[in-house]
């Protein structure tokens, strides 16, 4: 369902997907909903070459740089 849902360019039909992949999910792990991430980034204008990650993945930022 998951490859189908990417795949399609029904909107209407990848809501339904996404909508009975919730379903499905819930069904057989519950308990996945109860994880929230609880993580604040802010940036300032100043600092150059840090991105707000998608996934943490232990990035240490080396490549991070103010410009003042």
């Amino acid at each position: 369902m998951i490859v189908r849902a990417r795949a399609t360019p029904n909107e209407a039909e990848k809501v339904s997907l996404a909508r009975a992949i919730d379903a499905r999910v819930f069904e057989l792990a519950p308990w996945i909903f109860l994880w929230f991430p609880v993580d604040v980034w802010a940036a300032q204008p100043d600092v150059q070459g840090w991105r707000f990650p998608l996934v943490f993945t232990g990035q240490r930022w080396l490549e991070v740089r103010r410009t003042q």
